[in-house]
């Protein structure tokens, strides 16, 4: 398998345990992932916009406020970040279930996110037959 993103960055949305699981899941390609709580400095690290462009990875956020306010969304595609949004649905299920969903589908979230050019954000709804969608500007 090849890495699209050399480094997953989860932010304080999301729970470190689906960090966790992607990391576990990416390790064996090359690949990894981290929670931001895991940073040097702990959720006082550096913001997600610098990290991301240092690593040229991926910001998975867990942020539901992005799909009701236009100024959040624009402020990512003005920090040139390259972010994937979790589907609403995800944080009423349990941490177990969303890792696995998440690695379940993280061909389709490679597929898709590794031919579209940065910046960009896209949501990843929770339904298996959910297509993965761009968030509108």
């Amino acid at each position: 398998m090849r890495v699209l993103f050399d480094k997953v960055l989860f932010d304080l949305w999301t729970p470190p345990r689906l960090a966790a699981a992607l990391d576990r899941h990416l390790a064996a390609s090359g690949g990894g992932a981290v929670h931001v709580g895991d940073l040097p400095g702990g959720p006082h690290a550096p913001d997600l916009a610098r990290v991301a462009r240092a690593g040229g990875g991926l910001v998975v956020t867990g942020d539901v406020r992005l799909h009701g306010v236009p100024a959040l969304r624009l402020a990512y595609r003005q920090a040139g970040l390259r972010a994937l949004a979790l589907g609403s649905g995800f944080g009423a299920l349990p941490v177990g279930r969303q890792a696995a969903l998440l690695v379940e589908r993280w061909p389709e979230v490679e597929l898709v996110l590794g031919s579209s050019p940065a910046p960009f954000l896209f949501e990843l709804p929770v339904g298996r037959s959910c297509a993965l969608r761009p968030l509108p500007p």
